[in-house]
């Protein structure tokens, strides 16, 4: 062997002595990554592989797509392997969920109409860009990334229900064809509205209203602004918006209100609307006046009644008593002005033998296979001290109730009489079985009965 063959030799053995255990242990990191349940555990052994098995900058990737908890290190892995040109669609649209979750929305953004413009990734990148327009009411934005998200998946429900709901808040035909393909339950009102007869801006009236009733307020306000663009004498479009603007706490709400009462002040469906802006921005003096008007307006109407009774109650029983009792004789066979006198009463425990037993009464046996009247049925005997029936009646609404909403606040009730009734274990198990259904929704039946639970059963 040659002096130069072996000086070859030695310089292969030295590098496979520098060589092989990094090798070796690349190797067993990638194994131990692929084999582990953890993936944080996961995480940190793909990365020590890709930085030892230095060709595979893929491993990176694995590494970031490990590390969803910890943003910053999944947008340091995930880029590195995007600088070694080593990062899927799959990656990216994880390091965009990465800077969004780190805070960083621009990069997000960015990355996220890089790969919409390529129809890459659609089924993720289309509910993330429009989640993101959408919570900052950047509708326009979301108008232009639902479309493209639908013009590479048409029958996409998510997509058509959000892009119908931005074009109904502009009376949009194309709105009633998108719904419609959602398929989604509670549209119903809205779809009629799109399509009633009048100009634009009645259309839009109608088309606020329907959102504002499924709890879309921020469109809502949009359809009325737009409505008063349209025709600035509308005043019933105004006096909605002042009250969107009051819901979504803009600004101008007042004025527009008050732009309300001076184009058509004889109305009491815009006084109603004015008062009841009042009244949830805290000024109950205001709203009574505003309903006593639409009262004196429209004295038949039972609704202008009981809105005027709702008002009240806040500061002068006697008005709110004689007002629910004027909706309840313009409207005996109608259950709902009942229960709300039996509510007004129970919760003022005022009036409870003169008028609320008996206004729950008449609710139940209008409507007696409603859990709702059942509930007030026994709230109102619970607080008249007829505990016995009271109790039969709660059960027979908490069975009617199902798995429903209602029955959380049912539970409260029980919890209540129990414990009027010094029936303390099982008022402590309905307290806690509120608590434990109320949890999820974090609703204001939980809070009161942790309350209870912390004063009465420490």
């Amino acid at each position: 062997m040659t002096k130069w063959s072996q000086k070859f030799l030695i310089i292969l053995i030295l590098a496979a002595l520098v060589c092989l255990p990094p090798l070796g242990t690349g190797y067993f990191q990638l194994w131990q990554a692929s084999t582990t349940a953890d993936p944080g555990a996961a995480s940190k052994s793909y990365e020590t592989a890709a930085i030892l098995l230095f060709w595979r900058p893929d491993l990176y990737e694995k590494a970031g797509l490990l590390a969803g908890g910890e943003p910053q290190r999944a947008i340091q892995l995930l880029t590195t392997a995007r600088e070694h040109g080593s990062l899927s669609t799959n990656g990216q649209v994880s390091l965009a969920e990465a800077y969004l979750a780190n805070g960083q929305t621009n990069q997000a953004v960015e990355l996220l109409q890089s790969l919409l413009s390529t129809n890459q990734e659609i089924s993720r990148v289309g509910p993330l860009l429009t989640k993101y327009y959408w919570d900052r009411e950047q509708f326009d934005e979301s108008t232009r990334a639902l479309q493209h998200w639908l013009a590479a998946d048409p029958h996409n429900p998510q997509a058509s229900q959000q892009l119908g709901l931005i074009l109904a808040a502009q009376a949009a035909p194309e709105a009633v064809q998108l719904l419609q393909a959602a398929d989604a339950f509670g549209y119903t009102d809205l779809i009629n509205a799109l399509g009633v007869p009048g100009g634009q801006a009645y259309r839009l009236v109608r088309c606020g209203q329907a959102l504002a009733n499924i709890n879309e307020w921020r469109l809502a306000e949009q359809a009325f602004s737009r409505a008063t663009a349209v025709d600035g004498t509308y005043a019933e479009a105004w006096a909605w918006l002042g009250l969107a603007r009051q819901h979504n706490s803009t600004s101008g709400g007042q004025q527009a209100v008050q732009n309300a009462i001076k184009l058509n002040g004889q109305s009491a469906a815009i006084r109603v609307i004015v008062g009841t802006y009042y009244q949830q921005n805290g000024n109950p003096a205001e709203a009574v006046t505003q309903f006593k008007t639409a009262t004196r307006l429209e004295p038949g109407n039972p609704a202008w009644w009981a809105a005027l009774g709702s008002a009240a109650a806040q500061s002068d029983l006697s008005v709110a008593l004689n007002a629910y009792i004027q909706a309840v004789n313009l409207a005996p066979d109608q259950a709902v002005y009942w229960y709300a006198l039996a509510a007004f009463c129970v919760e003022r425990n005022a009036y409870i033998d003169d008028y609320g037993l008996n206004a729950a009464l008449r609710a139940y046996a209008l409507e007696p296979d409603n859990p709702l009247y059942m509930d007030m049925l026994g709230r109102t005997q619970t607080t008249a001290g007829m505990y016995q029936p009271a109790e039969v009646m709660l059960k027979k609404a908490l069975a009617a109730a199902g798995s429903t909403p209602l029955a959380t606040e049912i539970h409260l009730h029980l919890g209540l009489l129990y414990l009027q009734n010094s029936r303390n274990d099982l008022s402590k198990f309905e307290l806690e079985q509120t608590v434990t259904l109320d949890r999820a929704a974090a609703g204001p039946y939980g809070s009161q009965a942790q309350k209870l639970l912390e004063r009465y059963f420490p």
